[in-house]
């Protein structure tokens, strides 16, 4: 019987989450209360930096409890995940369909035949995801032997990067910046122009992960 370990690190999705949701909460909340204390606080400027500054601090605090360590166990028919306080057993024949996704990172999610869904991330910018990239690679080979030798209907799900409507959404997404920046700057809303502005931010690494992917599949 084969047995590969690969010990890796992967990013908690919830603790993740969670934190950014907390750290935009708490920059408009003291954008709002500075904005009515604005005179007591010296302006503008010492203003903008609280609202920054402290929602800045936090994250930076709590990044690192975002990294967590895990090990992946591949054998002949089945692998398991460990985990530092659980550990799951998967059967290859239990699998209905599965996605694997490298950008900014790795993603494994499966798709059991009772229809539970399983997600694995290690995102680059909180954790050093080549270790669980080699993982699920292995993974992927050991799932297609196990699939041709046992006759086991195995589905590769697409990502988000290879669906029909993605591409639809892409060009919706970028006209509406294209038109809204200049019109909200013509017609006086500044803040409307920055929020326009933060759209681009949103939609370039779209962009950029869809022609990545593009490019993948014609190579």
């Amino acid at each position: 019987m084969n047995r590969k370990e690969f010990p890796f690190e992967y990013t908690d999705e919830k603790f993740s989450l969670l934190l950014i949701l907390s750290c935009i909460i708490i920059f408009f909340i003291l954008i709002y209360t500075t904005a009515l204390n604005n005179d007591l606080l010296g302006g503008h400027f010492v203003a903008l930096l609280l609202s920054v500054g402290v929602p800045l601090i936090i994250f930076i605090i709590n990044k690192k409890k975002i990294k967590q360590q895990g090990k992946g166990i591949i054998h002949d028919s089945f692998f398991e995940v460990v985990f530092e306080k659980s550990r799951t057993k998967i059967n290859f024949s239990e699998i209905k369909s599965y996605n694997i996704r490298h950008y900014r990172g790795s993603i494994l999610k499966i798709r059991l035949i009772n229809e539970t869904s399983i997600k694995l991330v290690a995102n680059s910018n909180f954790c050093d995801h080549s270790y669980f990239k080699s993982f699920i690679n292995e993974l992927e080979k050991s799932l297609l032997l196990f699939s041709d030798s046992q006759h086991h209907n195995l589905n590769k799900e697409k990502s988000i990067f290879e669906q029909k409507w993605f591409f639809i959404f892409l060009i919706s997404m970028t006209t509406i910046i294209i038109l809204g920046v200049p019109l909200a700057i013509i017609s006086g809303y500044k803040w409307a122009s920055i929020f326009f502005l933060l759209l681009f931010t949103f939609i370039f690494p779209l962009w950029l992960g869809y022609v990545l992917k593009q490019k993948s599949k014609n190579t």
